[in-house]
């Protein structure tokens, strides 16, 4: 319910908050609700299916999806935030595809002129040709 609820609240495909969601079940191990860095560290690695995501983008990311609170953790809500966000343009850049990140680069121009968000470009795309 949680998964279908945050999926049409940040225009999400529900499989992909679903395994948002997975993971960072995975990773809180303290079942705290929330995420300190380490192990925020740890749910991008599986999340992304990459090992070794540089610490700027770690830390860029954290800070950016962080509670705010003296603990700094982070929750889901401000982590999917941060990635309808950077979904095209930062996240893209993990994959090591150029082609993929050019692709996104250019998803993302066409949502700015047609003042929509990106992943409704994306989903729409046989619309735009």
């Amino acid at each position: 319910m949680k998964a279908i609820t945050l999926a049409k609240k940040y225009r999400l495909d529900f499989h992909e908050v679903k395994r948002v969601l997975t993971e960072l079940e995975k990773a809180d191990k303290n079942a705290s609700g929330a995420l300190d860095r380490r192990q925020f560290r740890t749910f991008l690695e599986r999340l992304f299916e990459r090992d070794n995501i540089p610490d700027d983008f770690v830390g860029a990311a954290f800070q950016a999806v962080s509670t705010g609170d003296l603990d700094q953790e982070m929750d889901v809500e401000g982590f999917l935030e941060w990635y309808t966000q950077n979904m095209f343009t930062a996240v893209a850049t993990l994959s090591g595809d150029s082609r993929v990140t050019a692709g996104n680069t250019m998803v993302k121009k066409v949502a700015e002129i047609l003042n929509i968000l990106p992943q409704e470009v994306d989903k729409d795309q046989e619309h735009i040709r």
